[in-house]
């Protein structure tokens, strides 16, 4: 008989990966996944860039029909973008590496540690430098002479799969980049079971303990219960489910939008 505890972890994001393989062996961990197996856009992006320009594709939020892990979302003006799917949001970011523990730190906040133990375990490189394009060169060596002091952005990824196919932002197709769908992988292989297409709407709780999730799995309810539950759904989609759980949320959002500045450089070529 198994008397091994067990945790429910909802999403198979940035938290909830590393959490249940955290957990897996001291618990007996299920992963709750509300999409499925992550899918990346198999054509050239001038393909996609064609469609596009077809005029079919009247909203943004219409571009799930071809990358159907990528759950776009307006509020006003503001486009939201995150991943649906194994692997979360990370299979659409373009694998930053970026340290931003200062402000943290000034309050009191010290994650030295943790930063030092993913930076031991995780591929973290700057030899992408090596499939910088000429015109790139030439900007940074123009952002030094400058006295901007240009930094290379580190990366999640190995360099030598790099196929410079574009797709770092739609889902990278030749493992390249580094997503959490490594950690859902290893947090298999040491026992979890991970079940997709499982949207989670709210916890019912009893005091402060979880009496069970419930969930909306291929259409059918179920209700899950466990000794431990982390809810790691997201900046977006935790609050949700908090919310509808009757667990008040602060009314506060913080979003890092993307600005982009354009200006004309010859022979530049991101339009590709």
């Amino acid at each position: 008989m198994n008397s091994r505890k067990t945790a429910l972890v909802v999403g198979t994001g940035a938290g909830g990966a590393m959490i249940a393989r955290e957990l897996q062996g001291r618990y007996q961990v299920t992963l709750l996944e509300a999409g499925g197996a992550f899918k990346p856009f198999s054509l050239p992006v001038s393909k996609m860039a064609a469609l596009r320009r077809t005029g079919l594709f009247l909203d943004e939020r219409m571009i799930r029909l071809l990358l159907p892990n990528m759950l776009v979302e307006k509020t006003g003006d503001m486009v939201m973008v995150r991943g649906i799917g194994v692997g979360g949001t990370t299979t659409l970011a373009t694998g930053n590496a970026v340290r931003c523990d200062g402000a943290l730190r000034a309050l009191g906040i010290d994650l030295n540690e943790q930063f030092e133990a993913l930076q031991r375990e995780l591929p973290i490189t700057t030899e992408h430098r090596a499939h910088w394009t000429d015109t790139t060169k030439k900007m940074f060596g123009l952002f030094q002479k400058m006295g901007l002091n240009p930094v290379v952005t580190p990366k999640l990824m190995n360099p030598a799969r790099c196929t410079e196919c574009g797709h770092c932002a739609i889902g990278c197709p030749t493992g390249a980049k580094w997503d959490t769908r490594n950690l859902v992988d290893e947090a298999l292989q040491k026992g979890a079971e991970l079940i997709t297409g499982c949207r989670v709407t709210g916890v019912e709780t009893a005091g402060r303990a979880v009496k069970a999730v419930h969930a909306v799995h291929h259409g059918r309810r179920r209700n899950f219960t466990a000794d431990l539950v982390v809810l790691a759904a997201g900046g977006l989609g935790t609050p949700a489910i908090l919310q509808n759980s009757g667990i008040a949320c602060r009314q506060t959002l913080f979003v890092d939008p993307v600005l982009c500045v354009a200006g004309p450089l010859p022979d530049f070529r991101q339009d590709r």
